[in-house]
């Protein structure tokens, strides 16, 4: 299995955000998954590595007593770097601190901070 480059994870979350067009959101907490939501990095996690045990978790944990983490999620799928790490938490801030009608103009300014290519029509 190959990493996905940041250039991927970008085309792959922004189509996932602007097609799905909500938030993943029960109780006013951001989910990864609920439903069929996902959020920025929930839409990255293979259905069978998914387990409920993740929400509430960052994406980093906080300590090493977290049995199994997003990161363990995302194993083999994704290169933990600090600039791929850097674009995935700005990918998880537009879902989490946006309204979904700002999610196309909070992504295109994603791209240009982490030079990347928008994939999407900027109208």
């Amino acid at each position: 299995m190959s990493f996905l480059t940041k250039q991927q994870i970008f085309n792959k979350v922004s189509t996932h955000l602007l097609k799905q067009g909500k938030k993943a959101v029960t109780g006013g907490s951001c989910r990864y998954k609920h439903g069929k939501l996902k959020c920025s990095i929930g839409c990255l996690i293979p259905e069978e590595r998914y387990k409920p045990q993740l929400e509430g978790q960052g994406l980093v944990p906080d300590n090493d007593d977290v049995e199994y983490s997003v990161m363990d999620a995302l194993k083999g799928i994704i290169r933990k770097t600090e600039t791929t790490l850097s674009l995935l938490f700005d990918l998880q801030e537009v879902h989490d601190e946006w309204l979904p009608r700002s999610w196309k103009g909070e992504l295109i300014h994603v791209a240009k901070n982490h030079r990347l290519k928008v994939n999407f029509s900027k109208k």
